[in-house]
């Protein structure tokens, strides 16, 4: 049973330093990460949301995560007044960034 991945524990990663050390920067606790929430519009209001994060919340908390994170378009008001409302804070010393199609094509590449 793991959460983000891993078992939930301070594990070791296989990152290493160029002298072949375990890096510094290689102990982490593992987290959830919800990809995306869609609640249909006939079903809104109605608590669905609400109900669907607690449950993942608790399956966080059963995987021994630290932390549960998701995305939102800084547009979709009505769901960033639901996740203030549940005690979620947006994390707003972050910038996400994307590489795909060809730029991570190219990139992989070398």
């Amino acid at each position: 049973s793991n959460c983000f991945h891993g078992t939930g524990h301070r594990r070791p990663s296989t990152l290493k330093r160029r002298d072949q050390r375990p890096s510094p920067y290689a102990y982490a606790k593992n987290g959830l990460y919800l990809e995306d929430l869609y609640v249909t519009p006939d079903a809104r209001g109605s608590g669905a949301g609400k109900a669907l994060l607690r449950r993942l919340a608790q399956i966080a908390l059963e995987k021994s995560c630290g932390r549960f994170e998701w995305s939102v378009l800084d547009w979709n008001e009505p769901s960033i007044r639901v996740y203030e409302a549940i005690g979620a804070e947006p994390q707003k010393e972050w910038i996400r960034y994307r590489m795909a199609g060809e730029k991570l094509a190219a990139f992989a590449r070398g």
